[in-house]
């Protein structure tokens, strides 16, 4: 299953489609969330660009998942101790790696006249 998530298809207004063949998917402890929209998403990592059909889910783990089927029909090695995925596409590899961490903290705004508390 590929799933996209419903704030970042909010974000950038991507369009979603009635799911064709809706479903719910189930968590271990027995609560489920429907899946009843899918978007269709192009994934492009430098010369390589792939149109996949994603199902949208509200979710905080990730903005996107790519699931088994995509790993599998692509070839897709993955490295667990390293999280790493690598595929080959026309004699190029590709290596996908998880983002780095944002390290600091966010700017804090200054106190100015017009925000103080009074």
């Amino acid at each position: 299953m590929n799933v996209f998530s419903k704030s970042v298809v909010d974000k950038f207004a991507i369009k979603i489609e009635t799911h064709l063949h809706p479903f719910k998917v189930a968590w271990v402890d027995k609560t489920f969330l429907p899946v009843k929209d899918q978007c269709l998403v192009t994934l492009k990592i430098g010369l390589y660009f792939e149109d996949i059909y994603y199902e949208v889910l509200r979710m905080n783990v990730a903005h996107l998942l790519l699931g088994c089927l995509w790993l599998y029909y692509n070839i897709v090695k993955h490295y667990g101790r390293n999280n790493t995925y690598k595929r080959t596409h026309e004699k190029q590899t590709i290596l996908l790696r998880p983002a780095k961490p944002v390290t600091g903290t966010r700017p804090v705004a200054k106190p100015s006249a017009s925000n103080t508390p009074t």
